[in-house]
């Protein structure tokens, strides 16, 4: 019997719980439509769906029965009250009761209700509100589409994908389980203690010779192109690295191994291994190579 009770009660509390919740009602658009994400509001069935325009114009038609009306919010009047606006800046006043402060501004949506008046004029006293989340990526890659990645209405404005190249880098696969390292030459732990462990100001001063094996402890900031990519060790000493298909994900601090070379009277450091461990030199580890 306690049992029986404790059902009860808790099928009451789904129940209001469901009464107050939105309803993600999908009308006439198909589970294909929803995933994309179209920008439009909801098309529901059930209800005669009325244009803004027609509800402010003759609003004493729509006091009855439940209609459906389209559109996003613009503006915030008081308590529940906003405005929704139509597409040529008609206004209507809309009582979004339980829902208000849960709707994105200009999110589309329907809302369903019927007309009613009150000192400030007539407005929309809703009932029910159904709504999806939009695709917050649709606006760029829509522009992404476009030739030139011009926007409507913006001119000259395009799209500009700033971030570094690096971010983009396939997921690194390391070549030791217990750390991250790439070590496309396959050097032993007995190769890598032949490298010199240095400061970037050691290098910066330019009397390293070609050839010289360094090992430099700091983190990679930037692409500066294609494989070359600019180092900066604890005082924050820049060092020029080409990375010779290794890879560091920005910002990972560790020791990078290379070799000292120079290209049009330029010297710089050729990686020859990378760790993401740092205070080189370090102990052999058992069954790491």
């Amino acid at each position: 019997m306690l049992v029986k009770k404790l059902l009860a009660v808790a099928a009451l509390g789904c129940a209001l719980l469901a009464s107050q919740a939105f309803a993600y009602e999908t009308g006439e658009y198909s589970k294909e439509a929803l995933r994309r994400g179209d920008d439009k509001p909801v098309v529901v069935k059930d209800y005669p769906v009325v244009a803004i325009e027609d509800v402010v114009a003759s609003p004493q038609l729509y006091t009855e029965k439940l209609i459906a009306v389209q559109g996003p919010i613009r503006y915030f009047v008081t308590g529940n009250i906003y405005e929704m606006q139509a597409e040529n800046g008609t206004r209507l006043r809309a009582n979004f009761g339980r829902y208000s402060r849960r709707l994105l501004f200009r999110t589309p949506f329907t809302a369903i209700g019927v007309m009613r008046k009150d000192a400030q004029g007539d407005y929309l006293k809703v009932e029910k509100v159904i709504w999806r989340d939009v695709n917050p990526y649709k606006e760029y890659f829509d522009a992404q589409n476009r030739t030139g990645h011009t926007l409507p209405g913006e001119g000259n404005k395009k799209v500009v994908n700033d971030r570094d190249p690096a971010f983009f880098h396939d997921p690194i696969v390391s070549d030791n389980k217990r750390f991250l390292q790439n070590n496309p030459k396959g050097l032993s732990y007995a190769d890598l203690a032949s490298y010199q462990a240095i400061e970037g100001k050691a290098f910066a001063g330019g009397n390293l010779e070609v050839g010289t094996k360094v090992a430099l402890m700091g983190r990679n900031i930037a692409t500066i192109k294609g494989d070359w990519m600019k180092f900066w060790d604890k005082n924050m000493t820049p060092v020029t690295l080409k990375m010779n298909n290794t890879y560091c994900p920005l910002g990972q601090r560790g020791t990078f191994f290379g070799t000292v070379q120079e290209e049009n009277g330029v010297k710089y450091v050729s990686v020859d291994c990378f760790e993401s461990i740092e205070n080189w030199p370090q102990p052999p580890i058992a069954g790491a190579n």
